[in-house]
């Protein structure tokens, strides 16, 4: 059963929200808009957001607010995409350092867009199959079965 997130579009920027509500809605999701850092708080504060596309800048802060607002835990936070119109390697590699799910370009291109969306999903699957090995692992006599299937397959 696949979980269900939201996806949050963060940009000051009503045209570029536009752009990837549009390919979203196309894509069968219902994203969420924000247009201030501070709207992105309220919105992650009251949606499980797995998702978020976000502007470099906003009036009130940076893209790196928003990434200090989701958490310090990696495999909890929200993967953010950042959009932007230009970025030199330099800036690209801070901002994956940052904890950046991903950069691309802005406008955004609805392959861009789509294709986050399939990765971030992916990496979904991931976190929850980690975390259902991890559980599984701490019932007693789990492991020891799964590692006994292990060895025959």
């Amino acid at each position: 059963m696949e979980s269900r997130w939201d996806i949050l579009v963060a940009s000051p920027d009503l045209e570029m929200r536009r752009s990837i509500v549009t390919i979203l809605t196309r894509l069968g999701e219902d994203p969420i808009c924000a247009s201030t850092v501070s709207q992105c708080r309220e919105v992650l504060a009251k949606h499980s957001v797995g998702l978020v596309f976000c502007d470099r800048n906003f009036p009130d802060g940076t893209y790196h607010d928003l990434i200090a607002q989701t958490g310090s835990a990696a495999d909890e936070r929200p993967r953010i995409v950042l959009t932007t119109y230009f970025i030199d390697p330099g800036e690209y590699h801070d901002a994956r350092r940052s904890g950046v799910f991903e950069v691309i370009a802005s406008p955004c291109h609805a392959t861009a867009v789509e294709w986050m969306l399939i990765q971030a999903k992916r990496d979904e699957r991931k976190r929850r199959e980690q975390t259902l090995v991890i559980q599984s692992a701490s019932i007693p006599g789990v492991a020891k079965a799964a590692a006994a299937v292990a060895g025959k397959i």
